[in-house]
């Protein structure tokens, strides 16, 4: 109660991290399901994860793109994938291009995570914090894949595009962190949340 912004934030971002691990551990097991040779299916795969580890290098240090903008464009794009593989045949070639465009939808917000949630703590809790990241992010590694079995693929993709989407609109309530100097202090982190709340508000009032 004492620090509700770094609350919100701590929470927000392991859930994100849970379904995002999930999703993405899923998508790369999944791979045996696609029509076509499995070997050559994973060589895609690994070029796809490949390409989106340039894009984001590239998209997340650009000032008027970040971080946030970064995350909230391929969470609604890997969603609206997930959304058209829940009604689409699973068969031929099709099929597999857009998987992989999927599987390199959620690769860049589950890559940025690594920079992203060490910047968004003080350095108090940073490695604290950043260590439940990881086991919420483990979890959801192990637990998603799981339950993934379990279900009907047009609920599981159904299911995917909604958590997606709930991930990419929790990002909009979600400070950015490009350019900005990281907190030392729980309480300049909240100090520095009230300062942009009321540049916020300043903003909106004069528009």
């Amino acid at each position: 109660l004492i620090y509700p912004s770094l609350r919100w934030k701590f929470i927000a971002i392991n859930l994100m991290w849970f379904f995002s691990t999930g999703i993405y551990n899923g998508l790369t097991i999944g791979v045996k399901n696609l029509p076509g040779n499995v070997y050559v299916n994973g060589i895609i795969l690994f070029l796809v994860e490949s390409a989106s580890y340039f894009i984001l290098s590239t998209l997340m240090n650009i000032k008027c793109i970040g971080r946030k903008k970064t995350a909230i464009i391929f969470y609604f794009l890997a969603a609206a994938l997930s959304f058209i593989m829940a009604f689409f045949p699973d068969e031929g070639t099709k099929t597999i291009v857009v998987y992989m465009f999927m599987k390199l939808s959620i690769s860049v917000p589950q890559t940025m995570y690594y920079t992203y949630s060490l910047e968004l703590y003080p350095s108090v809790v940073r490695s604290v914090a950043f260590c439940f990241n990881g086991a919420f992010s483990n979890a959801g590694g192990v637990l998603v894949p799981m339950v993934m079995e379990l279900l009907a693929r047009k609920v599981m993709y159904i299911l995917f595009a909604a958590l997606l989407s709930a991930s990419a609109i929790a990002f909009f309530f979600m400070p950015e962190t490009v350019g900005k100097p990281m907190a030392e202090s729980i309480k300049e982190l909240e100090e520095d949340d009230d300062e942009d709340k009321s540049e916020t508000k300043k903003s909106s009032k004069q528009t």
